[in-house]
């Protein structure tokens, strides 16, 4: 008797150990496509900085040399013009100053756009490293 109740009872912690190793089983499982779903996830996302990031850095080197160039062209020719010349000339450098405002004020903005995509990016990497040590 005592050993058919030794045997019951091993056998039921036996069949306790399969439950709980099931259990732990499908909770990995869950745990292994959570993490698939994850890294396809921080893919994307980081695809999507990388575009961004170029297309940004695309538009502050355009900016700029734009810029550049009309500051070459009209510091040139604010030179070499004669002095009855400079005042034909006058609203043409108004406008050249403030289309190289405007200039100016979309660097900034792609600039800002730049920033803000790495810092996002930086967080993002930050979050889906402390996700993963997680699981």
């Amino acid at each position: 008797a005592k050993l058919e109740s030794k045997i019951d009872k091993t056998e039921s912690a036996i069949t306790k150990a399969a439950e709980e190793i099931s259990t732990l089983e499908a909770e990995l499982g869950a745990l292994d496509k959570s993490q698939a779903e994850m890294d396809q996830q921080r893919g994307e996302e980081h695809e999507e900085y990388t575009k961004a990031a170029a297309d940004y850095k695309a538009g502050v080197e355009a900016v700029q040399m734009a810029i550049k160039v009309l500051k070459d062209y009209y510091g040139k020719n604010s030179e070499l013009l004669q002095q009855p010349q400079v005042a034909t000339h006058s609203a043409s450098d108004g406008a050249a100053s403030g289309i190289i405002g405007l200039l100016e004020v979309a660097e900034s903005d792609f600039s800002k756009l730049l920033a803000e995509v790495e810092a996002d990016e930086k967080e993002a990497e930050e979050e889906y490293v402390k996700q993963t040590k997680e699981n």
